[in-house]
């Protein structure tokens, strides 16, 4: 067969050949595309994280003796042991394996393996974020693990899906011509196994190029995506992201094309064996439709050709399922996405960037300080100041405390609406009558604090000589939302009020006797950034008298938690305490005379703290609004190429309908033209069908748009319209509309050239 037929009709069908290999091509590039980009970020997060946090597994945070790093050498899975000491002081281990994937196992029986000293206490802590991303959960994670393998895994199915029925579209556009030859082999003996493995091996040898070339080319295109997000991570000086490529991805990829092709034209051959030789010779006429919808609206409309339009598409309506399907999913896919984008650019302008535009310019993280860098941070917070374009420099630290209140404390207006119980679960614990409340703190250095009770008319009260302020406030969270939040005073202020103190929330309870802590679960705790849990002791509570009342809070870049009793406090005040609560992180909030000087003063801080040797972060509110434009920009490309890749495959059927269905129709319409349709109304049938299968997923899809923006948004409804995307989805109506107009634009012509004598002496009319 393949000598015989198959090789002889690739090279006398050119046009045909070239159409499937075309469909194949790209089939691969997407294919090769979504594979290399997805192992690329994987390996990009990676590296980024050991750059970071380093690639450790396993951390024990405690003096070790030599017998017990003994113990943990002559493990068998231990690749090497790496000890460190932090500003602190506190010593740990950095724990290697060589197979971490029973790290969550391991760790602990190998501290219960270790001959502890009475009151020596290990803490555990993971590097959950690298171990996540080799698919390591801990026992908490996989109770509901990550999504991003489950996500990958969707979006190739779907991808491959989606691919394999441009390729069998490709088979439909050859189908029809190719169905006279077919049952004329069939009448001569071929079986409908050698049919099949005929067309088989035709779509094998027509494939294997295209899939090589196509795979080349998304390892093109994974570069060029790379180069695109390096440039967008330019704009905030991000590390630059590496192309790499593991031959086990090439042959992955490889594999995903040739189940895809094979998946595709399997069920094409499987369609074209299965066609009786009769039918086959006749050209496969469909049985006609026993039953019609009558379709008077159209008609009422359009007269009898927009009936006649509507009928047809009916009668074949199984042809353009996957056209109806893919346009519907395609437009409601990229209308949704862009919708949702634009409501979450809006959201973020307005909750982030316009809110905090007057709040910092310029933010500098110092990581892991102590006592001893105090005076050097005091020298940096005046070299800051001293930049001539700095229009004011406020240095701050944030601490988590918590503190129990009696019911009679609280303020006549909370008790008005209900106290704290009807504002349902708001991070408050009751105990009885009481209440265990968050207290944050933030400690401004002195000068920033003085200037902050100045500003809120405090200057003059014992706020200044306390050195605290109790920003005394509560979100009524059942008579105002989000939108317009309506605050009211917490607590009673009286004079004199103390606050009793607790480091964290178990300061309450008994601390529970055992030799280890796994620190990872604190959900409250970032595990990799450094955080640590301190080694059990006793939990001192701490009195602190409230100075001075107040509802307004700093002006900085933090959202405070708006069902605590916040409090501000000095850095002088905070150092009689600061032993207990701890301040791992330093912030230097800087405004700039305006926001031309903000890269300058960029450059200058860069220079005096490499100088200085700190370990430090350092945001520019420009940069960073910047990124998030270009970042949305880069999304709404990639989405807008996925939604175009199901586009196309709606329109290749499209394509493959109207221009493989021309020998019937040009019967059709003999058929219609012999008994007095003109021309005229030939080509009117032919527009309303196009505009009937254009126009269907547009008014499908209109109004679960409008359904998805009323239920979406929760700003101004005037805002959103401002800035809704109408003219990419504009666009992207109008590209459907043309294309379908296109194919039975062609179609048309072909049909309406033909001889209505020629056509009608064929009887196998549909």
């Amino acid at each position: 067969m393949w000598k015989v037929y198959s090789k002889n009709y690739i090279k006398n069908n050119r046009a045909a050949s070239i159409s499937i290999m075309v469909a194949v091509l790209i089939s691969s590039v997407f294919i090769s595309a979504i594979c290399a980009i997805f192992y690329n970020m994987w390996t990009d997060n990676i590296d980024r994280l050991v750059s970071k946090d380093g690639a450790w597994h396993g951390k024990m945070i405690g003096n070790l003796t030599s017998a017990e790093i003994n113990t943990i050498e002559n493990s068998p899975n231990v690749d090497k042991i790496v000890f460190h000491q932090d500003v602190k002081g506190e010593a740990y281990a950095e724990i290697y394996l060589k197979n971490p994937k029973n790290v969550y196992q391991e760790l602990p029986e190998l501290v219960n393996q270790m001959e502890m000293d009475e009151g020596e206490d290990i803490d555990l802590q993971y590097n959950k974020m690298l171990l996540t991303q080799y698919y390591i959960y801990s026992p908490e994670e996989k109770k509901d693990p990550p999504l991003l393998m489950t996500f990958y895994i969707f979006v190739m199915i779907v991808t491959c899906f989606s691919l394999a029925m441009i390729i069998y579209n490709a088979f439909g556009i050859t189908m029809n011509s190719r169905l006279h030859q077919l049952g004329i082999l069939q009448s001569v003996g071929a079986t409908p196994k050698q049919i099949r493995t005929a067309l088989m091996q035709e779509s094998f040898a027509l494939s294997l190029l295209p899939i090589l070339s196509g795979i080349a080319l998304g390892i093109v295109i994974d570069c060029g995506f790379i180069k695109f997000a390096n440039v967008i991570g330019d704009i905030s000086n991000r590390t630059d992201a590496k192309f790499s490529y593991h031959p086990l991805v090439l042959l992955v990829t490889f594999a995903i094309c040739v189940l895809t092709v094979y998946a595709a034209s399997a069920r094409a051959a499987k369609k074209l064996s299965k066609v009786m030789p009769l039918e086959a010779i006749c050209g496969g006429a469909e049985p006609p439709v026993k039953k019609v919808k009558k379709y008077r609206l159209l008609s009422k409309l359009f007269g009898i050709e927009g009936e006649l339009a509507r009928k047809s598409l009916y009668t074949r309506r199984k042809a353009f399922r996957t056209a109806s399907i893919s346009l519907t999913l395609s437009i409601l896919m990229f209308s949704f996405f862009l919708n949702f984008m634009t409501l979450s650019d809006m959201s973020t302008q307005q909750s982030y960037f316009e809110r905090y535009k007057d709040a910092w310019d310029l933010m500098i993280t110092l990581n892991g300080t102590d006592k001893g860098a105090k005076e050097q941070e005091n020298l940096l917070l005046n070299e800051i100041r001293n930049i001539p374009q700095v229009s004011d420099c406020a240095a701050y630290g944030k601490a988590q405390a918590y503190t129990w209140i009696d019911k009679k404390m609280l303020s006549a207006e909370l008790n008005a609406i209900g106290g704290i119980d009807v504002l349902g679960d708001v991070g408050i614990i009751k105990d009885g009558e009481k209440y265990l409340v968050p207290v944050p703190i933030v400690i401004l250095d002195d000068k920033s604090f003085q200037l902050y009770c100045k500003e809120n008319g405090m200057g003059n009260t014992q706020a200044m000589e306390s050195g605290a302020v109790t920003v005394n406030r509560i979100w009524d969270n059942i008579h105002s939302d989000f939108r317009n939040r309506q605050f009211l005073p917490f607590i009673k202020e009286t004079n004199g009020q103390i606050l009793d103190l607790l480091p964290d929330k178990e300061a309450s309870k008994e601390p529970e006797k055992v030799s280890y802590r796994d620190t990872n679960k604190d959900t409250n705790k970032d595990t990799n950034k450094g955080n640590k849990l301190q080694t059990k002791k006793e939990m001192k509570t701490l009195s602190m008298k409230i100075g001075t009342y107040t509802d307004q809070v700093p002006n900085l870049r933090e959202e405070y938690h708006y069902f605590s009793l916040l409090q501000i406090m000095s850095a002088e005040f905070y150092q009689t305490f600061s032993d207990n609560f701890g301040e791992n992180e330093r912030y230097f909030r800087i405004l700039a005379d305006s926001d031309q000087e903000i890269e300058q003063i960029e450059r200058k801080l860069t220079t005096i703290l490499d100088k200085g040797g700190y370990d430090y972060t350092l945001e520019n509110r420009k940069s960073e609004e910047a990124y998030n434009t270009m970042s949305r920009k880069g999304l709404n490309i990639i989405m807008g190429i996925l939604c175009g890749m199901l586009a196309f495959i709606g329109l290749a059927n499209v394509f493959a309908n109207t221009l493989g269905s021309i020998y019937q129709r040009k019967r059709e319409f003999a058929r219609y033209i012999s008994i007095g349709l003109t021309p005229a109304g030939v080509k009117k049938i032919l527009f309303m069908e196009a505009l009937i299968i254009s126009m269907k997923p547009l008014l499908i899809c209109l109004p679960l748009n409008i359904l998805f923006v009323i239920f979406s948004v929760y700003l101004k409804y005037g805002d959103f319209l401002k800035i809704m995307p109408v003219m990419p989805l504009f666009v992207m109506a109008m590209f459907i509309i043309v294309t379908v107009g296109v194919a039975y634009y062609i179609s048309g012509r072909k049909i309406c050239r033909a001889d209505i004598v020629d056509a009608l002496k064929d009887e196998t009319m549909l």
